[in-house]
This record gives C-alpha cells, sequence and structure tokens, in this order.
C-alpha cells in the first residue's frame, strides 16, 4: 500500500504508525515462527523493489547469526539462559514446543501413508484437538493431508506454488493498484510459509478469507490483463 510503482516507499504518519503496530503485536506474541516469517517478508519485500541496503543487512545479520551460532555449539559447556537458550534449543530441536511438533509431524506422515486417500474431515487439526481426537497436527500441509489425502495435499501445494511464481512474474508488469494487489498476495504467500510448518493457519477464518479474497482479486486482475492482449485492435 505504501509502495510506488517505482519501487519507493512513501509513509505518512499513518503508515508509519500502522509499521510499527505490526512490529509490536510480533515481538509481544512471543513466538518464532511469525518473528522469523515478518523477517522473511520484509527481505522478499526488499528483493522484489530492489532496496540494496535492506538485502545487504539481512545477508550480514544472518551470517552473523551463523558464526555465532556455531560459537555457541563449539563451547563444550552449553549453560545458556535467556533468550540464547531459546535460540539454541530452536536450532537443535531440544526445545519442548520444537520436540512436540516433530512428534505431531511424524504421527501425520505416519497416517498418511496408511491411508494415503485420508481419513476424514476434522480428524487432524483444532477440531479434532478439541475433542482430542487429533492425528497429527501443528502443520498446516500435514493436517490437508491426513484429513483429505494426499492427492488434495498435492493440489494445494500446487496452487500455493503457482500464486508465488504468477506473484514474482506479474509484480513487474503491473502498476498502480494492481500491483499492490499482487505485491499484497506474494508476501502473504511466502509470510504464510513458515507459520504453516508450525500451526494450522487456514483455521482462522479472518486470515483464510484475507488470503483467499485477495488471490481471488488477484486472479481477476490476470484475467483482465489477457482479456485486454486478447481484443481485437481498433480501426
Amino acid at each position: 500500500m505504501l509502495t510506488r510503482d517505482n519501487g519507493r516507499f512513501k509513509a505518512k504518519l499513518m503508515g508509519w504508525t500502522a509499521l510499527l503496530a505490526t512490529l509490536f503485536c510480533i515481538v509481544f506474541s512471543f513466538s518464532r515462527a511469525p518473528l522469523a516469517s515478518y523477517c522473511l517478508i520484509i527481505y522478499v519485500y526488499a528483493l522484489i523493489t530492489y532496496k540494496r541496503f535492506i538485502t545487504y543487512t539481512v545477508h550480514t545479520a544472518v551470517l552473523i547469526g551463523a558464526v555465532y551460532a556455531a560459537y555457541l555449539f563449539a563451547q563444550f559447556e552449553q549453560n545458556h539462559t535467556g533468550i540464547i537458550e531459546v535460540f539454541v534449543n530452536t536450532i537443535d530441536f531440544s526445545n519442548p514446543s520444537s520436540v512436540g511438533h516433530l512428534v505431531e509431524w511424524i504421527e501425520g506422515i505416519m497416517a498418511m501413508i496408511q491411508s494415503p486417500l485420508g481419513l476424514g474431515l476434522g480428524t487432524s487439526g483444532r477440531v479434532a484437538g478439541t475433542f482430542g481426537e487429533n492425528v497429527g497436527g501443528e502443520n498446516q500441509f500435514i493436517i490437508i493431508g491426513v484429513q483429505a489425502g494426499i492427492i488434495a495435499l498435492l493440489l494445494y501445494l500446487t496452487i500455493y506454488i503457482l500464486f508465488i511464481k504468477m506473484g514474482l512474474k506479474w509484480v513487474k508488469r503491473l502498476k498502480g493498484k494492481e500491483r499492490k494487489i499482487c505485491m499484497a498476495v506474494l508476501l502473504i504467500k511466502i509470510g504464510f510459509i513458515i507459520p504453516m510448518l508450525t500451526s494450522e493457519v487456514e483455521s482462522s477464518s479472518y486470515l483464510s478469507y484475507m488470503n483467499w479474497l485477495l488471490s481471488g482479486l488477484f486472479i481477476s486482475v490476470i484475467m483482465q490483463q489477457h482479456s485486454n492482449k486478447l481484443q481485437p485492435a481498433t480501426t
């Protein structure tokens, strides 16, 4: 919404307030997946709008983080506390939350192998978890595979990947509001990838509605562009 066609970012007081609000919401959620996703969105945004300073900053931060992580794991005694402990436990999957995700993923994958056509809707995810009958879960893709089967999962992945591919293609061609819709869909799709690995994002009606509403508008924009090209020139 705040990016012009030439890639320049131009925000007024309300725009900066909204951005700061998103930052505070992410930080105070105390959740690793949304925070990582937030950083990923900023990085992808910088790439598609050619913000070299942001991309170089991210590359430098990742390099420093990798070196620091190697230093932490090279220590013989790892009596870490606070944020460093969370950082280390996230990488080596020793955190109880991370272990829980792995257990649920393995259980879901085994269920898909045993029942490739699915166990039925409501057998995995929040609904099943409410009744204590959850099979697998804590992963959007695995939940779809457990409920509807491998074929449905492959279709969902294909549609999702195609949206990202089309977004990268058309963000360079569209202008004005159409470009903003394209950029919003692209960043939302990419931003949801990490949270989808650890939660059932589609169970939130607001997130699901906004995601697919904008996706539908994006398809309408593309079809309108194709329609304009196919119309014969008037003489």
